[in-house]
């Protein structure tokens, strides 16, 4: 276990966090996406935070008491952690919309196998979040996989 000034370090590099996303919400305010996806990511932050807060005062009550047993993580703590990676793995936001990513490639490489059904995955998936994500570098991506395609298609062309 880390002694208090370690743990009250933790929670300043975390509020420090908070403080910077809200910054660069603020430069970014012209853009509403971006500036929404910073705003959620401080909002977390902020929570982790408050639950750091909590924690660090139950320690130092546990100290004065000799009572040890309040270090493990609580209920809330923990499920609030699985509901945030879930969230990430789960439902990222940058395929998320009326249909999800996945429903549309797997129905768009339905009959196709191997190399091609990769690249016809991927060119959908780069095309999907493009806007959300890394912008300019996944269409780069999709038109890489595009071409991949495009020049199987012309070799399987040529073998007929």
């Amino acid at each position: 276990m880390s002694d208090r000034f370690d743990f009250e370090q933790q929670l300043l590099k975390c509020w420090d966090i908070t403080t910077d996303l809200y910054l660069l919400a603020e430069r970014y305010e012209h853009d509403d996406e971006l500036c929404n996806i910073v705003l959620g990511i401080k909002h977390v932050y902020e929570l982790r935070h408050d639950k750091l807060w909590q924690l660090f005062e139950e320690v130092v009550v546990a100290k004065e008491r000799n009572a040890f047993d309040i270090l493990k993580p609580t209920d809330d703590f923990l499920q609030m952690r699985r509901q945030t990676m879930n969230d990430v793995v789960n439902k990222p936001a940058h395929y998320q919309g009326k249909v999800e990513c996945i429903d549309a490639i797997e129905a768009a490489v339905e009959g196709l196998e191997g190399l091609e059904a990769v690249c016809t995955a991927n060119v959908i998936k780069y095309v999907w979040r493009w806007k959300k994500k890394n912008g300019r570098e996944d269409l780069a991506k999709a038109e890489w996989y595009l071409k991949k395609l495009l020049s199987l298609q012309e070799s399987d062309r040529e073998l007929s």
